[in-house]
C-alpha cells in the first residue's frame, strides 16, 4: 500500500488512481459543489446541443435567406419586367384613347353625312317623283303628238292622192285637147281613145297591134 505524507504522494497517488479524484472531492468539497463537475458537464453538452441546433438552425435560415434573396431578386425582375408592361399598356392605353377620340369623332361626321345623305336621299326621291310625273305627261303627250302626226300623215296621203289624181286628170284634159295635133304631127292615124281598163289590158297581153301607125 502506498504511503502518503506529503502533497506531492497525494498528486502522484492521484496520477496514478484517477478513480480516487470523484471520492476525494466527494470527500472534501459539500454535495452541490461536488456536483458542479458532472452538472457543468452536462451544461456543456446541453450548450453544445443547443449550438448544434442553433448551426444547423443559422444553416436552415442562411438557406432559406438565400432562397428568399432568389425569390426576391426574381420578383424584382418580374416587378421591373411587370413596370414595363405597365408603361407599354399605358402607352397602349394613350393610343387608344386617342384612336377612341378619332373614332368618335369620325362617327360624329358620318352621322352628320348620314343625315345629309337622308336630306339628299329625300330631296332626290321628290325628284324622281317630279320627274316621274313628267315623264308620264311626256309620254301621254308624246303618244298624242304621235297620233296626231299619224292622223296628218294619214289626212296629207289622202290630200296627195286627191292632189294627184287632180293633176292626173288635168293632163288628160290637156293631152286630150292637143291630142290630135300630136297625132298629126308624128304622122299617125286617130283610130279610138284607149280607156284605163285597155291600156292595163294590152299591157297584160304585150298586145300592141290595136295602135295604128
Amino acid at each position: 500500500m502506498a504511503v502518503i505524507s506529503t502533497l506531492e504522494d497525494l498528486t502522484k497517488a492521484l496520477d496514478e488512481h484517477p478513480e480516487w479524484v470523484d471520492a476525494l472531492r466527494a470527500r472534501l468539497l459539500p454535495g452541490e459543489v461536488s456536483e458542479t463537475p458532472r452538472r457543468l458537464d452536462a451544461f456543456i453538452a446541453k450548450v453544445d446541443a443547443y449550438l448544434e441546433a442553433n448551426d444547423r438552425r443559422i444553416k436552415t435560415l442562411e438557406e432559406e435567406t438565400a432562397a428568399i434573396r432568389e425569390e426576391t431578386a426574381a420578383i424584382r425582375e418580374e416587378t421591373k419586367a411587370i413596370k414595363e408592361e405597365t408603361k407599354i399598356h399605358k402607352e397602349e392605353v394613350k393610343v387608344y384613347k386617342e384612336e377612341l377620340k378619332v373614332y368618335k369623332e369620325e362617327v360624329k361626321v358620318y352621322k352628320e353625312e348620314l343625315k345629309v345623305y337622308k336630306e339628299e336621299v329625300k330631296v332626290y326621291k321628290e325628284e324622281v317623283k317630279i320627274l316621274k310625273e313628267r315623264t308620264d305627261a311626256f309620254e301621254k303627250r308624246t303618244e298624242a303628238l304621235e297620233r296626231h302626226m299619224r292622223n296628218s300623215e294619214q289626212r296629207f296621203n289622202r290630200q296627195e292622192a286627191d292632189a294627184g289624181f287632180l293633176k292626173g286628170a288635168l293632163l288628160e284634159r290637156k293631152i286630150r285637147a292637143v291630142a290630135d295635133e300630136v297625132v298629126e304631127d308624128l304622122g299617125l292615124t286617130w283610130t279610138k281613145t284607149l280607156t284605163k281598163a285597155d291600156r292595163s289590158e294590152m299591157i297584160r297581153n304585150n298586145d300592141t297591134s290595136g295602135i295604128a301607125p
